[in-house]
C-alpha cells in the first residue's frame, strides 16, 4: 500500500537539516570503522613505539593498544550496529512526525 505524506516547506527543510546533522555523526561513526579494519588488516605491524605515522596507528596506541583482533572487531559490530539504531530512531521519528 503507498501512502501519500504531504510536507509543508519549512517541515521539508526542518527535516533536510536534521539529516544533514545526523549524517556527520554517521560520518563519524563510519570513518571508525575504516580506522578499525586499518588495525586489524595492520595488526601483526601495530607498533605503539612513539613514532607512528598512520591515523589508525595513534588512534590504536592511545586507545585499543593490547586489544585483540577479536576485541577489534567486537568494536566494528558495536559501532554498526549504533549506526543501524540511529537509522532506525530518526526514520522512526520521521514516519510518525509525517503521519500527524
Amino acid at each position: 500500500m503507498k501512502k501519500v505524506i504531504r510536507l509543508t516547506e519549512s517541515k521539508l527543510t526542518g527535516v533536510i537539516k536534521k539529516v544533514i546533522t545526523e549524517s556527520a555523526s554517521l560520518w563519524q561513526y563510519e570513518d571508525a570503522i575504516k580506522q578499525f579494519k586499518k588495525m586489524i588488516e595492520n595488526y601483526d605491524t601495530l607498533n605503539c613505539d612513539g613514532n607512528q605515522s598512520d591515523e589508525y596507528q595513534k588512534v590504536y596506541c592511545k586507545y585499543y593498544e593490547g586489544a585483540s583482533i577479536d576485541e577489534l572487531n567486537d568494536l566494528i559490530d558495536r559501532v554498526q550496529s549504533r549506526i543501524s539504531s540511529l537509522v532506525y530512531r530518526e526514520f522512526r521519528d520521521k514516519m510518525s512526525s509525517w503521519q500527524r
